[in-house]
């Protein structure tokens, strides 16, 4: 499977905007992160579809390009106050951001076990 140049660098997400983790939409609670990766997706040219929460964890998107797979995406926020860590024998940034990636992982298997296409974990603070 080949990628375009936007593509691939899309598989390294990040997003360092400071927002609330949720504001209201439509009367319901809805995740900056994953609007603002959604949002990104599109001005990219992408197709970004959101996958619904069923009994299993699933990841948030499957993004296509010519209505053909080309990557899941799993958006993690990561919320942790930079003046909590100093001083601290544990780094809560290691360990927070590892149990993202773990949690992640599994959700994405759910639907891409085989790893018959990318599957993307973006982050954001």
């Amino acid at each position: 499977m080949l990628l375009n140049p936007i593509e691939r660098n899309l598989l390294y997400l990040y997003s360092f905007a400071k927002l609330n983790t949720y504001e209201s939409h439509s009367g319901h609670m809805q995740m900056i992160s994953e609007d603002k990766f959604l949002e990104l997706f599109i001005h990219y040219g992408l197709e970004p579809e959101r996958l619904k929460e069923g009994g299993s964890k699933s990841p948030d998107f499957v993004v296509k390009k010519d209505s053909r797979i080309r990557f899941y995406c799993e958006v993690k926020n990561i919320d942790i106050d930079l003046n909590l860590c100093s001083g601290l024998s544990k780094d809560p940034i290691y360990n927070t951001i590892s149990t993202h990636i773990h949690n992640a992982t599994k959700q994405l298997k759910t639907v891409n076990p085989n790893r018959e296409f990318f599957n993307v974990i973006g982050f954001y603070n």
